[in-house]
């Protein structure tokens, strides 16, 4: 279910965030967006840190990059998602590891204004880890406008 709430957003000008997550762990379940919330830069104001999503206030070409680590032993399924259905998805496995894994998704796509991204776990993929966020290993959300 997806939760929109007002932010300020600018109408021109670049548009750029960049957030990570502040707690330690996550222990997410399917379908549940992931809250990257501590907001390192956000112009023009598209990025909500309290849900963790972006809502362009421009049409073009956006890039947006998500980096998830997940811990020893454990393994879970990302997506990005726009208006509700999934762009990209990666895996994150920790499986016969003896320390923390990352990986990180890219994708480039083409958004209106009324238009939302976020990441969230799979729906229906079985998660068997948590998300780790510290400061020497940062599970982090990023977005830009290309064109």
């Amino acid at each position: 279910m997806l939760i929109v709430h007002e932010i300020n957003i600018l109408t021109s000008g670049p548009v750029a965030f960049y957030s990570y997550m502040s707690r330690t762990d996550m222990h997410p379940k399917p379908n549940q967006t992931i809250v990257f919330d501590h907001v390192v830069s956000n112009s023009g104001g598209n990025f909500d840190h309290k849900t963790g999503i972006f809502f362009p206030s421009q049409e073009g070409v956006y890039v947006f990059s998500w980096t998830v680590y997940c811990s020893n032993g454990g393994y879970l399924v990302t997506e990005l998602v726009v208006n509700n259905k999934p762009i990209g998805a990666m895996l994150c496995s920790g499986q016969g590891a003896d320390n923390l894994r990352h990986t990180t998704g890219v994708a480039a796509v083409a958004l209106g204004r009324r238009d939302s991204v976020y990441v969230r776990s799979h729906p229906t993929a079985v998660l068997n880890g948590v998300i780790w966020s510290a400061p020497t290993y940062l599970s982090s959300f990023i977005g830009f406008q290309i064109s």
